[in-house]
């Protein structure tokens, strides 16, 4: 090979495809690898030790093989430190799928009107005068539907509280059935609007529970209940927060704390009762005045 065969630049040498004779012009001297005090596996230095260097070499000729070697050198070192990378620190983590979107809620139809007009002709009306649960009751075919409503409410049959020989007669239970919607619903009012039913508090997890507090009755479960669910999505329908003292009287643990609530009068007030509209009076002498269809 001639001294003219060498390329002088790295063009020249991919478009000769003669690259220089390097062993006899260039010899490398090359420092020891330092190890990694984080392991082999992901250090730079077992790519390229800190300091390492060409010997430089004589003569122009030498010099123009030295930075195509050099410039050789770094592009495969680059490319092996990638592949290097990549095989022993793991590859780039896959793309993270995008969730479906939760479906909207599909909206349900109001129940049928229990006492809407059936063929054209109008439903029963109620068989007598009801207070308490079926104060309501715009028809008899309605007092079926509420019934059927508070017992699923608590989670019971109809025998929970009515006497299976006589369902008219009064029973223990229908009294304070009758007692919580005639005098505590009216003096409560729900924190995020809307009416209040028996399933507000009796199946507030979604199950139907005749005894909320516990059966038999746990003071802890009573706390937990008054304090996390009651007092938190209930106000005084006359304005203002829920407290202990409020139907206890006093305080949990102060002197004069009365437990049981039910069928006594130890409730919040009623709410004022709404003032009959007023029409107010034309002023003196605007009837007389108003234009008329002869102006």
């Amino acid at each position: 090979m001639g001294p003219d065969a060498y390329p002088r630049t790295l063009p020249e040498a991919i478009a000769s495809k003669r690259p220089p004779d390097p062993p006899q012009t260039l010899p490398v001297e090359l420092p020891p690898l330092r190890p990694s005090p984080h392991g082999p596996a992901c250090s730079g230095s077992a790519l390229r030790a800190p300091g390492a260097r060409l010997a430089p070499a004589s003569g122009r000729r030498g010099g123009a093989a030295a930075g195509w070697y050099r410039r050789a050198i770094l592009k495969a070192g680059g490319r092996l430190a990638a592949v290097f990378f990549l095989v022993a620190c793991g590859s780039a983590p896959p793309p993270r799928e995008r969730q479906p979107a939760a479906p909207l809620p599909v909206p349900t139809a109001p129940p049928p009107d229990p006492c809407a007009e059936l063929d054209g002709k109008p439903p029963a009306p109620v068989a007598k005068s009801y207070s308490g649960v079926l104060k309501r009751a715009r028809c008899q075919a309605e007092v079926l539907t509420i019934m059927q409503g508070v017992a699923k409410a608590l989670g019971v049959d109809c025998t929970h509280c009515h006497d299976p020989v006589d369902y008219a007669a009064s029973t223990p239970k229908k009294t304070v059935a009758n007692w919580m919607a005639s005098e505590l619903i009216p003096r409560l009012a729900k924190r995020d609007g809307g009416s209040i039913t028996c399933a507000d508090c009796h199946a507030d997890d979604g199950r139907g529970k005749a005894k909320i507090l516990g059966a038999p009755r746990s003071r802890q479960r009573a706390v937990e209940w008054m304090t996390v669910r009651l007092v938190e999505r209930f106000d005084a329908a006359a304005g203002g927060p829920l407290y202990c003292a409020t139907c206890h009287v006093r305080r949990l643990g102060d002197p004069g704390f009365v437990g049981r609530v039910i069928l006594t009068d130890h409730l919040p007030p009623l709410p004022p009762a709404p003032s009959p509209s007023v029409v107010p009076a034309s002023p003196q002498g605007a009837t007389e005045n108003a234009p008329h269809d002869d102006d």
